[in-house]
């Protein structure tokens, strides 16, 4: 047998963090109620930092911070926090109604097993035979659960698909008729495409009155499960403010509703005894404390630097006008930052405008190019938007036609993608914006 050794040698890069570099990566990362937060733990478990609670920094904080306390008070009495809406599940929402319907043990499981298929827009996904055929019951069983179900709030819930769907909505509201049920069952793709005089002359009623069932049904929710959450209240203070003074930005951390730190003298005199038992804990302990405190003085100079390269080219915006394209990587070469640092530092930040609270990636837009020159999507988005406002509501814009009009500009953007931003800022299709 044969045997032979070889020794290869491999070359390839890899990149390590120190844990004083992922220490500050993680601060830059932090919106300013999450560094108070972070502030205050480092305090309670390092002795070495203190707050900086001097007459000395009281006096500076009250002559530098006199803008900042104005416009913290502006935001106290405005409510100009931003709020965040936090969704409860859908299913708890309905077993707590079923638990105060007074069914019995039997009817409950079999109440469970219906709202555990219902589907986050409201629709059942299962049917009553396989139901009664689960729980060994009749199907009028079901049916007796399921009506009781359908009359839960958000109204329509529990129908197996949009027909269902709004037909229950019209009968907890008491507004259902034989005619609304017929348009409903076998005219919605008519209403869709206004093809109202065929409804009139299949159902034999007057235009007015088409006119009032159309409206009628245009007011339901055809999704009710997506349209229910208990909102609780979360308040965001923004990082920065930013002023336009004739043309000119003033930007600002709200740095002062955050601790200031200090380094205890009382050990940086301990040190300096190196014969101590207590030497290398301390020596440790002032370590990590000049880390967090050149850490967070890093991040104030690192946002600071970044949000004037994204606000200055947001000059518009803040007068009253629309966005203009600026992306991560224009960001990082006139930075000289890397796309990653960037992105950690605008994650979670808020900025307070004069035209209101906003995040600090929404100015971050993407760029459409026509002949060398940039557009951003919210400007494309207006275009679209001020077109809508401004057609004919008997016959409404198709996405096609308003993607002709737009070539008009010199933007040639194609079908879909005007229906995407349509559908964006929330405006329905030509069809169903037609007034009769």
């Amino acid at each position: 047998m044969n045997s032979s050794f070889e020794l290869n040698l491999n070359q390839r890069q890899s990149l390590s963090m120190s844990q004083d570099m992922q220490l500050s990566l993680s601060i830059l990362q932090m919106n300013i109620m999450e560094l108070e937060q972070f502030i205050n733990e480092e305090v309670c478990n390092n002795p070495v930092i203190d707050f900086d609670d001097s007459i000395e920094h009281y006096i500076d904080y009250r002559k530098k911070g006199s803008d900042y306390n104005g416009q913290l008070e502006t935001i106290e009495e405005n409510n100009f926090e931003l709020n965040l809406i936090i969704e409860e599940n859908l299913h708890d929402l309905l077993k707590k109604q079923l638990r105060l319907s007074g069914l019995d043990n039997k009817s409950l499981k079999i109440g469970y097993y219906i709202i555990d298929n219902i589907n986050e827009q409201g629709y059942l996904e299962s049917d009553e035979m396989e139901i009664a055929s689960h729980f060994r019951c009749s199907i009028e069983e079901v049916l007796k659960v399921l009506y009781i179900i359908q009359g839960f709030e958000p109204n329509g819930i529990g129908g197996k698909n949009i027909e269902e769907c709004l037909i229950i909505q019209l009968r907890n509201l008491k507004k259902l008729n034989n005619d609304l049920e017929a348009i409903i069952k076998n005219h919605l793709k008519d209403i869709a495409k206004g093809n109202f005089n065929k409804i009139i002359s299949n159902l034999k009623i007057e235009k007015d009155v088409l006119n009032h069932y159309v409206k009628l049904i245009k007011s339901l929710n055809p999704k009710p499960g997506l349209s229910f959450c208990i909102k609780n209240t979360e308040y965001v203070y923004p990082d920065l403010i930013v002023k336009n003074e004739n043309g000119e930005l003033q930007i600002d951390l709200l740095k002062d509703i955050l601790p200031v730190l200090k380094i205890n003298k009382e050990y940086l005199n301990l040190i300096n005894d190196r014969s101590s038992k207590e030497f290398k804990f301390i020596k440790e302990k002032i370590k990590r404390a000049f880390l967090v405190m050149n850490s967070i003085e890093k991040r104030k100079k690192t946002l600071l630097k970044i949000s004037r390269v994204i606000l200055e080219q947001q000059i518009n915006f803040l007068e009253g006008s629309h966005l203009n394209p600026i992306s991560l990587k224009q960001i990082a070469e006139k930075t000289n930052l890397h796309v990653s640092t960037i992105s950690r530092a605008v994650s979670g930040k808020f900025v307070l405008t004069d035209r209101g609270l906003f995040e600090l990636k929404h100015f971050i837009q993407r760029e459409t190019k026509k002949d060398e020159i940039s557009y951003s999507v919210d400007f494309i988005k207006n275009k679209i938007k001020n077109m809508i406002e401004e057609e004919d509501k008997q016959k409404p814009l198709s996405d096609e036609k308003i993607s002709s009009l737009l070539k008009t500009y010199g933007l040639d953007i194609a079908r879909r993608t005007i229906a995407k931003y349509r559908e964006e800022l929330g405006i329905p299709s030509s069809n169903l914006r037609k007034f009769i």
